[in-house]
């Protein structure tokens, strides 16, 4: 499965490559452009079917953003990390069936059993 991964944190995208779901080579960063027609772009081309989301790198069209991918792409599921505990972005964006939210600094056990699980259950659909 695809895993798109929308970041220019070195931090993060370091501790997704060192996961052990990384050597399938399932990971595509992306971190060209913080326009959300160039992001937009990139999701419907590449049509992952996981998505992680830093929000320091969309903001402040996050909300946005991510109602757009959704509308498009229904079945994507969402990761959502941020540094800021905003509970009003939060509120915002849960109903968007966001699958696994986090703030900074990311567990990074945390992280990946959120992933192998969400990819357990997309190859079980």
């Amino acid at each position: 499965m695809k895993i798109a991964v929308i970041t220019d944190d070195s931090e993060l995208i370091a501790m997704l490559n060192k996961m052990s779901i990384a050597g399938q080579g399932w990971f595509s960063f992306y971190n060209e452009s913080h326009e959300p027609l160039d992001i937009m772009s990139m999701v419907c081309s590449s049509n992952p079917g996981l998505l992680i989301v830093d929000d320091d790198f969309v903001k402040p069209n996050t909300s946005p953003l991510l109602k757009s991918i959704k509308k498009v792409n229904p079945k994507i599921e969402i990761i959502f990390i941020a540094s800021d505990s905003n509970i009003d972005l939060g509120r915002e964006i849960s109903p968007l069936g966001i699958k696994y939210y986090d703030i900074k600094p990311v567990d990074s056990g945390d992280l990946e059993a959120s992933l192998e699980s969400l990819l357990r259950i997309k190859n079980k659909l």
